[in-house]
Protein backbone atom coordinates (compact mmCIF):
# COMPACT_ATOMS: atom_id res chain seq x y z
CA UNK A 1 0.00 0.00 0.00
CA UNK A 2 1.64 3.34 -0.86
CA UNK A 3 1.78 6.63 1.35
CA UNK A 4 -0.46 8.29 -1.29
CA UNK A 5 -3.21 5.84 -0.74
CA UNK A 6 -2.30 5.32 3.13
CA UNK A 7 -3.62 9.34 3.03
CA UNK A 8 -7.21 8.48 1.46
CA UNK A 9 -8.00 6.10 4.77
CA UNK A 10 -8.83 6.67 8.36
CA UNK A 11 -5.53 5.76 10.47
CA UNK A 12 -6.60 1.42 11.11
CA UNK A 13 -5.18 -0.65 13.86
CA UNK A 14 -2.37 -2.91 13.35
CA UNK A 15 -4.47 -6.18 11.46
CA UNK A 16 -4.29 -9.02 14.16
CA UNK A 17 -4.49 -11.61 11.34
CA UNK A 18 -1.07 -12.95 11.81
CA UNK A 19 -1.83 -13.28 15.43
CA UNK A 20 -4.65 -15.43 14.74
CA UNK A 21 -4.20 -19.25 15.56
CA UNK A 22 -5.44 -22.24 13.12
CA UNK A 23 -8.24 -22.74 15.16
CA UNK A 24 -11.27 -20.34 15.46
CA UNK A 25 -11.89 -19.34 19.01
CA UNK A 26 -8.38 -20.18 20.42
CA UNK A 27 -4.88 -19.53 19.56
CA UNK A 28 -1.94 -21.72 18.72
CA UNK A 29 -0.22 -21.01 21.54
CA UNK A 30 -3.01 -21.94 23.99
CA UNK A 31 -4.17 -25.04 22.30
CA UNK A 32 -0.30 -26.00 22.44
CA UNK A 33 -0.06 -25.51 25.98
CA UNK A 34 -3.76 -26.45 27.43
CA UNK A 35 -4.59 -28.85 24.85
CA UNK A 36 -2.07 -30.49 22.69
CA UNK A 37 0.86 -31.17 25.20
CA UNK A 38 -1.32 -32.52 28.17
CA UNK A 39 -2.83 -34.49 26.31
CA UNK A 40 0.83 -36.13 24.45
CA UNK A 41 1.86 -36.54 28.04
CA UNK A 42 -1.40 -38.34 29.09
CA UNK A 43 -0.96 -40.68 26.35
CA UNK A 44 2.89 -40.82 26.98
CA UNK A 45 2.14 -42.09 30.90
CA UNK A 46 -0.44 -44.42 29.88
CA UNK A 47 2.33 -46.38 27.40
CA UNK A 48 5.14 -45.84 29.35
CA UNK A 49 3.35 -48.03 32.13
CA UNK A 50 2.08 -50.47 29.70
CA UNK A 51 5.57 -51.23 28.03
CA UNK A 52 7.80 -50.85 31.25
CA UNK A 53 5.38 -52.76 33.67
CA UNK A 54 3.30 -55.67 32.14
CA UNK A 55 2.57 -57.26 34.97
CA UNK A 56 0.38 -55.65 37.57
CA UNK A 57 2.47 -56.58 40.67
CA UNK A 58 5.27 -54.46 39.54
CA UNK A 59 3.26 -51.75 37.92
CA UNK A 60 1.52 -51.43 41.54
CA UNK A 61 4.92 -51.22 43.03
CA UNK A 62 6.15 -48.42 40.75
CA UNK A 63 2.90 -46.32 41.62
CA UNK A 64 3.29 -46.56 45.27
CA UNK A 65 7.00 -45.37 45.01
CA UNK A 66 6.20 -42.87 42.32
CA UNK A 67 3.08 -41.59 44.28
CA UNK A 68 4.77 -41.70 47.95
CA UNK A 69 4.87 -44.61 50.14
CA UNK A 70 4.38 -42.45 52.69
CA UNK A 71 0.92 -41.76 51.22
CA UNK A 72 -0.18 -45.10 50.68
CA UNK A 73 1.10 -45.92 54.23
CA UNK A 74 -1.17 -42.70 55.53
CA UNK A 75 -4.31 -44.18 53.27
CA UNK A 76 -4.02 -47.99 54.50
CA UNK A 77 -3.66 -46.61 58.12
CA UNK A 78 -6.80 -44.46 58.19
CA UNK A 79 -8.35 -47.40 56.25
CA UNK A 80 -7.52 -49.77 59.09
CA UNK A 81 -8.67 -47.13 61.66
CA UNK A 82 -12.34 -47.06 60.36
CA UNK A 83 -12.37 -51.29 59.76
CA UNK A 84 -11.51 -50.94 63.52
CA UNK A 85 -14.25 -48.95 63.88
CA UNK A 86 -17.06 -50.49 61.84
CA UNK A 87 -16.05 -54.16 62.39
CA UNK A 88 -17.58 -55.65 65.50
CA UNK A 89 -14.67 -58.01 66.08
CA UNK A 90 -11.16 -58.43 65.75
CA UNK A 91 -11.99 -61.12 62.89
CA UNK A 92 -14.06 -59.13 60.91
CA UNK A 93 -11.75 -55.97 61.12
CA UNK A 94 -8.73 -58.10 60.20
CA UNK A 95 -11.29 -59.21 56.54
CA UNK A 96 -12.51 -55.79 56.24
CA UNK A 97 -8.47 -53.91 56.36
CA UNK A 98 -7.72 -56.95 53.73
CA UNK A 99 -10.21 -56.50 51.53
CA UNK A 100 -10.03 -52.45 51.52
CA UNK A 101 -6.03 -53.05 51.34
CA UNK A 102 -7.25 -55.01 47.97
CA UNK A 103 -9.06 -52.34 46.79
CA UNK A 104 -6.67 -49.77 47.17
CA UNK A 105 -3.95 -51.80 45.29
CA UNK A 106 -6.57 -52.66 42.29
CA UNK A 107 -6.76 -48.74 42.21
CA UNK A 108 -3.74 -48.81 40.40
CA UNK A 109 -4.04 -51.35 38.36
CA UNK A 110 -3.64 -50.20 34.08
CA UNK A 111 -7.19 -50.70 33.16
CA UNK A 112 -8.34 -48.13 36.27
CA UNK A 113 -5.61 -45.64 35.96
CA UNK A 114 -5.87 -45.61 32.08
CA UNK A 115 -9.42 -45.17 32.30
CA UNK A 116 -9.49 -42.74 35.63
CA UNK A 117 -6.48 -40.79 33.68
CA UNK A 118 -8.43 -40.34 30.69
CA UNK A 119 -11.88 -39.24 32.63
CA UNK A 120 -9.66 -36.44 34.71
CA UNK A 121 -8.44 -35.43 31.81
CA UNK A 122 -11.25 -35.36 29.93
CA UNK A 123 -13.18 -33.31 32.67
CA UNK A 124 -10.52 -31.00 33.12
CA UNK A 125 -10.14 -30.09 28.79
CA UNK A 126 -14.12 -29.31 28.98
CA UNK A 127 -13.61 -26.87 31.94
CA UNK A 128 -10.68 -25.62 30.31
CA UNK A 129 -12.86 -24.82 26.92
CA UNK A 130 -16.10 -23.49 29.30
CA UNK A 131 -14.20 -21.02 31.54
CA UNK A 132 -11.03 -19.99 29.73
CA UNK A 133 -11.80 -20.14 25.74
CA UNK A 134 -15.81 -20.69 25.88
CA UNK A 135 -16.22 -16.99 28.26
CA UNK A 136 -19.63 -16.39 26.29
CA UNK A 137 -20.53 -19.75 23.77
CA UNK A 138 -21.34 -22.99 23.87
CA UNK A 139 -18.59 -25.90 24.11
CA UNK A 140 -20.55 -28.06 22.35
CA UNK A 141 -21.08 -24.80 19.40
CA UNK A 142 -17.03 -24.60 19.43
CA UNK A 143 -16.34 -28.28 19.05
CA UNK A 144 -18.85 -28.20 16.19
CA UNK A 145 -17.10 -25.38 14.29
CA UNK A 146 -13.32 -27.16 15.20
CA UNK A 147 -14.45 -30.48 13.67
CA UNK A 148 -17.30 -29.42 10.90
CA UNK A 149 -16.34 -25.62 10.35
CA UNK A 150 -18.58 -22.60 10.34
CA UNK A 151 -22.24 -23.15 9.77
CA UNK A 152 -22.85 -21.78 6.29
CA UNK A 153 -25.56 -18.98 6.92
CA UNK A 154 -22.78 -17.57 9.37
CA UNK A 155 -21.91 -14.40 7.67
CA UNK A 156 -18.43 -12.27 8.29
CA UNK A 157 -17.20 -8.67 7.92
CA UNK A 158 -13.47 -9.52 6.88
CA UNK A 159 -12.49 -6.45 7.15
CA UNK A 160 -13.53 -2.38 5.71
CA UNK A 161 -11.49 0.88 4.78
CA UNK A 162 -13.06 4.60 5.20
CA UNK A 163 -12.57 7.10 2.76
CA UNK A 164 -11.69 10.94 4.73
CA UNK A 165 -11.10 12.61 1.35
CA UNK A 166 -13.97 14.12 -1.18
CA UNK A 167 -16.11 11.34 -2.47
CA UNK A 168 -15.43 11.26 -6.32
CA UNK A 169 -14.31 8.38 -8.39
CA UNK A 170 -10.74 8.40 -8.68
CA UNK A 171 -10.71 8.38 -4.74
CA UNK A 172 -13.62 5.80 -4.19
CA UNK A 173 -12.18 3.27 -6.56
CA UNK A 174 -8.87 3.47 -5.21
CA UNK A 175 -10.74 2.78 -1.76
CA UNK A 176 -12.20 -0.33 -3.38
CA UNK A 177 -8.72 -1.81 -4.73
CA UNK A 178 -6.88 -1.03 -1.24
CA UNK A 179 -9.33 -3.05 0.23
CA UNK A 180 -8.56 -5.72 -2.14
CA UNK A 181 -5.35 -5.37 -1.11
CA UNK A 182 -5.48 -5.73 2.60
CA UNK A 183 -8.23 -8.21 2.62
CA UNK A 184 -6.25 -10.75 -0.31
CA UNK A 185 -9.82 -10.98 -1.49
CA UNK A 186 -9.07 -11.01 -5.51
CA UNK A 187 -12.06 -9.07 -7.47
CA UNK A 188 -13.50 -12.81 -9.35
CA UNK A 189 -13.86 -14.02 -5.81
CA UNK A 190 -17.02 -11.14 -5.84
CA UNK A 191 -20.00 -12.73 -6.40
CA UNK A 192 -22.23 -9.50 -5.24
CA UNK A 193 -22.18 -6.00 -5.18
CA UNK A 194 -23.91 -3.65 -3.07
CA UNK A 195 -23.56 -0.02 -4.33
CA UNK A 196 -25.29 2.34 -1.68
CA UNK A 197 -24.52 6.43 -2.90
CA UNK A 198 -26.81 8.98 -1.97
CA UNK A 199 -25.35 10.85 -4.20
CA UNK A 200 -27.89 9.37 -6.50
CA UNK A 201 -27.37 6.96 -9.87
CA UNK A 202 -23.85 9.80 -10.98
CA UNK A 203 -21.32 7.70 -9.26
CA UNK A 204 -22.60 4.36 -8.67
CA UNK A 205 -22.49 4.24 -12.81
CA UNK A 206 -19.27 5.44 -12.65
CA UNK A 207 -18.15 3.20 -10.52
CA UNK A 208 -19.75 -0.09 -12.41
CA UNK A 209 -18.18 1.49 -15.65
CA UNK A 210 -14.62 1.78 -14.29
CA UNK A 211 -14.66 -1.85 -13.04
CA UNK A 212 -16.69 -3.46 -16.45
CA UNK A 213 -12.91 -1.98 -18.29
CA UNK A 214 -10.69 -2.93 -15.70
CA UNK A 215 -10.53 -5.88 -13.30
CA UNK A 216 -13.97 -6.90 -12.70
CA UNK A 217 -15.84 -9.61 -14.12
CA UNK A 218 -18.88 -8.27 -13.81
CA UNK A 219 -20.67 -10.52 -16.13
CA UNK A 220 -20.93 -13.29 -13.14
CA UNK A 221 -21.17 -10.66 -10.55
CA UNK A 222 -24.65 -9.11 -9.37
CA UNK A 223 -24.73 -5.19 -9.05
CA UNK A 224 -27.22 -3.60 -6.90
CA UNK A 225 -27.83 -0.14 -6.66
CA UNK A 226 -29.24 1.74 -3.36
CA UNK A 227 -30.11 4.97 -1.97
CA UNK A 228 -29.16 5.42 1.44
CA UNK A 229 -29.60 2.21 3.30
CA UNK A 230 -26.67 2.76 5.43
CA UNK A 231 -26.06 -0.38 7.56
CA UNK A 232 -29.65 -2.05 6.42
CA UNK A 233 -27.57 -3.22 3.08
CA UNK A 234 -25.63 -5.64 5.50
CA UNK A 235 -28.45 -7.26 6.01
CA UNK A 236 -29.58 -7.58 2.10
CA UNK A 237 -26.64 -8.63 1.22
CA UNK A 238 -26.76 -11.42 3.79
CA UNK A 239 -30.08 -12.54 2.01
CA UNK A 240 -28.86 -12.15 -1.57
CA UNK A 241 -25.68 -14.03 -0.87
CA UNK A 242 -25.59 -17.20 -2.50
CA UNK A 243 -23.72 -20.28 -0.44
CA UNK A 244 -19.69 -20.05 -0.12
CA UNK A 245 -19.81 -16.41 -1.47
CA UNK A 246 -18.99 -12.92 -0.76
CA UNK A 247 -20.53 -9.42 -1.48
CA UNK A 248 -18.50 -6.08 -1.62
CA UNK A 249 -20.34 -3.10 -0.22
CA UNK A 250 -19.69 0.30 -0.94
CA UNK A 251 -21.62 2.83 1.15
CA UNK A 252 -22.10 6.47 1.95
CA UNK A 253 -23.55 8.02 5.02
CA UNK A 254 -24.51 11.75 4.04
CA UNK A 255 -25.02 13.29 0.39
CA UNK A 256 -22.77 16.06 0.67
CA UNK A 257 -18.85 15.18 -1.09
CA UNK A 258 -16.84 15.24 2.11
CA UNK A 259 -19.24 12.96 3.67
CA UNK A 260 -17.85 9.61 4.39
CA UNK A 261 -17.65 6.40 2.39
CA UNK A 262 -17.09 3.21 3.57
CA UNK A 263 -16.03 0.00 1.35
CA UNK A 264 -16.34 -3.65 3.42
CA UNK A 265 -16.74 -7.37 2.39
CA UNK A 266 -19.28 -9.42 3.51
CA UNK A 267 -18.81 -13.53 3.34
CA UNK A 268 -20.54 -16.05 4.05
CA UNK A 269 -17.64 -18.74 3.14
CA UNK A 270 -16.30 -20.66 5.69
CA UNK A 271 -13.08 -20.64 5.11
CA UNK A 272 -13.18 -16.98 5.51
CA UNK A 273 -13.36 -17.17 9.38
CA UNK A 274 -9.85 -17.37 10.15
CA UNK A 275 -9.42 -13.78 8.49
CA UNK A 276 -12.82 -12.24 9.49
CA UNK A 277 -12.47 -9.40 12.11
CA UNK A 278 -16.38 -9.88 13.02
CA UNK A 279 -19.25 -12.22 12.69
CA UNK A 280 -22.73 -11.15 12.16
CA UNK A 281 -24.99 -12.51 15.30
CA UNK A 282 -28.18 -10.21 14.34
CA UNK A 283 -29.33 -8.10 11.46
CA UNK A 284 -33.05 -6.26 12.29
CA UNK A 285 -34.79 -3.24 10.65
CA UNK A 286 -38.16 -1.85 11.71
CA UNK A 287 -39.97 1.06 10.82
CA UNK A 288 -42.42 2.99 13.36
CA UNK A 289 -45.73 2.56 14.24
CA UNK A 290 -48.28 4.98 15.71
CA UNK A 291 -46.92 4.90 19.05
CA UNK A 292 -43.47 3.64 19.43
CA UNK A 293 -40.47 5.34 20.23
CA UNK A 294 -36.87 4.48 19.01
CA UNK A 295 -36.39 3.06 22.91
CA UNK A 296 -39.21 0.97 22.27
CA UNK A 297 -38.42 -0.30 18.86
CA UNK A 298 -35.15 -1.32 20.01
CA UNK A 299 -37.00 -3.27 23.43
CA UNK A 300 -39.03 -4.80 20.68
CA UNK A 301 -36.12 -6.56 18.87
CA UNK A 302 -34.87 -8.16 22.15
CA UNK A 303 -31.99 -5.75 22.31
CA UNK A 304 -30.92 -5.06 25.60
CA UNK A 305 -28.27 -2.73 25.61
CA UNK A 306 -26.75 -3.90 29.50
CA UNK A 307 -26.17 -7.27 27.35
CA UNK A 308 -23.33 -6.57 25.20
CA UNK A 309 -19.62 -5.38 25.44
CA UNK A 310 -19.92 -2.27 23.48
CA UNK A 311 -22.88 -0.02 22.61
CA UNK A 312 -23.00 2.21 19.67
CA UNK A 313 -26.58 4.75 18.47
CA UNK A 314 -26.68 6.84 16.02
CA UNK A 315 -29.84 9.08 16.06
CA UNK A 316 -30.71 11.74 14.03
CA UNK A 317 -32.12 13.75 17.16
CA UNK A 318 -29.76 14.56 20.21
CA UNK A 319 -33.08 13.98 22.36
CA UNK A 320 -33.31 10.28 20.88
CA UNK A 321 -29.71 10.00 22.63
CA UNK A 322 -29.87 10.79 25.74
CA UNK A 323 -33.25 8.96 26.22
CA UNK A 324 -31.38 5.87 25.34
CA UNK A 325 -28.68 6.82 27.49
CA UNK A 326 -30.93 7.13 30.74
CA UNK A 327 -32.92 4.09 29.65
CA UNK A 328 -30.10 1.74 29.15
CA UNK A 329 -27.97 3.56 31.68
CA UNK A 330 -24.85 3.80 29.87
CA UNK A 331 -22.84 7.21 31.63
CA UNK A 332 -20.10 7.78 28.21
CA UNK A 333 -20.91 9.48 24.75
CA UNK A 334 -19.70 11.31 22.31
CA UNK A 335 -22.02 14.10 20.26
CA UNK A 336 -20.32 14.94 16.72
CA UNK A 337 -21.62 17.36 13.94
CA UNK A 338 -22.61 14.49 11.84
CA UNK A 339 -23.16 11.69 14.03
CA UNK A 340 -24.18 10.75 17.87
CA UNK A 341 -23.03 8.17 19.23
CA UNK A 342 -23.72 6.41 23.14
CA UNK A 343 -20.97 3.70 24.33
CA UNK A 344 -19.89 2.34 27.14
CA UNK A 345 -16.17 3.59 26.14
CA UNK A 346 -15.57 7.36 25.46
CA UNK A 347 -14.75 8.36 22.25
CA UNK A 348 -14.86 10.85 19.49
CA UNK A 349 -14.46 9.13 15.93
CA UNK A 350 -17.31 8.19 14.15
CA UNK A 351 -18.18 6.84 10.63
CA UNK A 352 -20.78 4.54 8.39
CA UNK A 353 -20.31 1.04 10.78
CA UNK A 354 -19.55 2.47 13.84
CA UNK A 355 -16.88 0.08 14.22
CA UNK A 356 -14.34 2.28 13.06
CA UNK A 357 -13.66 4.30 16.49
CA UNK A 358 -13.53 0.75 18.45
CA UNK A 359 -10.97 -0.34 16.64
CA UNK A 360 -8.67 2.82 16.55
CA UNK A 361 -9.46 2.73 20.69
CA UNK A 362 -7.95 -1.00 20.48
CA UNK A 363 -11.08 -1.50 23.47
CA UNK A 364 -12.17 -4.85 21.76
CA UNK A 365 -11.49 -8.28 22.83
CA UNK A 366 -11.95 -11.71 21.09
CA UNK A 367 -15.63 -12.81 21.57
CA UNK A 368 -16.91 -9.31 22.99
CA UNK A 369 -19.91 -8.41 21.58
CA UNK A 370 -21.09 -4.99 19.81
CA UNK A 371 -24.86 -3.45 19.59
CA UNK A 372 -24.89 -1.47 16.64
CA UNK A 373 -28.15 1.14 16.17
CA UNK A 374 -28.81 3.30 13.72
CA UNK A 375 -31.96 5.17 13.10
CA UNK A 376 -30.51 7.78 11.16
CA UNK A 377 -32.76 6.87 8.06
CA UNK A 378 -34.52 9.42 6.03
CA UNK A 379 -36.84 6.87 5.79
CA UNK A 380 -37.19 6.42 9.78
CA UNK A 381 -35.81 3.12 9.36
CA UNK A 382 -34.55 1.70 12.81
CA UNK A 383 -31.49 -1.25 12.08
CA UNK A 384 -30.07 -3.32 14.79
CA UNK A 385 -26.84 -4.77 14.37
CA UNK A 386 -24.86 -7.74 16.73
CA UNK A 387 -21.78 -8.18 15.90
CA UNK A 388 -19.51 -10.78 17.74
CA UNK A 389 -15.15 -10.16 17.56
CA UNK A 390 -13.08 -12.78 16.30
Amino acid sequence: MSKENDSLFFERTQSNLPKRGTFYFTSTLSLTLYVIIPSLLLIASILYLQVAFPDDSHRVNYLQQAFGSKANSLLTHYLGKVANMTASDEQTALEMNESLSKKLNSIFTFTELKYGLFVSALVGLVIYMRVVVMTRLIVFSWLRRLIFGAKPDDVYLLDFLTLKKERNLNNVTSLIDTLHDVTSVKSNEIDLVLLDFQDGLSLTNDVVHHYLNSSWKLSSNRVISLNGMGIASIDLARQLLSKNSRALIVSTTMSAKNGATTACFISNNAKDIKKAKYVLVKCESSFPTNDSSIIDRIKKNGLNANNYSHVCFNFKQESDLINAQKEFKLSEFAVTSNHAAISKFNTNTTSWNVLEFIENKKATKRDETILQVDCSDESSRCTSVVWRVV
